[in-house]
């Protein structure tokens, strides 16, 4: 068996060991579901997909402008906005994982590291900007 395959099964493993230990809090959770004011929370699905576009679009679109990248189709964008965020969460480093891992992805879009650096930052001001 291959180290992949071992990963995979150990990680099922686990996420269902973590299934059964906490089913009184999912439990929990399926009942205070009943409560969410069903509209709102059907709004943040796309305000959220917005907001991962938007940060998506940030690193993107300065690449762009300093002629570092050629054409990214928008979902691509949005999923490495996605990819981000999911190693940012995954991996709690203070957003170091995260910079990493989207300085390797933007290398493979022909990015150079100290540019796929500087557009990060880039983005973190915007988004401090903008809040």
């Amino acid at each position: 068996m291959t180290f992949r395959r071992v990963l995979n099964v150990l990680t099922l493993v686990l996420v269902v060991g973590l299934l059964i230990a906490l089913r009184h809090e999912l439990v929990q959770a399926w009942n205070l579901l009943s409560k969410v004011n069903i509209w709102i929370l059907l709004l943040i699905v796309p305000l959220q997909f917005l907001s991962y576009y938007a940060n998506g679009a940030a690193i993107f679109s300065y690449l762009k402008k300093r002629g570092h990248m050629q054409k990214v189709k928008n979902w691509d964008m949005a999923r490495m906005a996605l990819e981000l965020n999911f190693v940012n969460h995954i991996l709690p480093t203070a957003g170091v994982s995260g910079v990493s891992y989207m300085t390797w992805r933007l290398n493979k879009l022909g990015v150079s590291s100290g540019r796929a650096t500087l557009a990060q930052v880039v983005r973190l001001a915007a988004s401090f900007g903008s809040f």
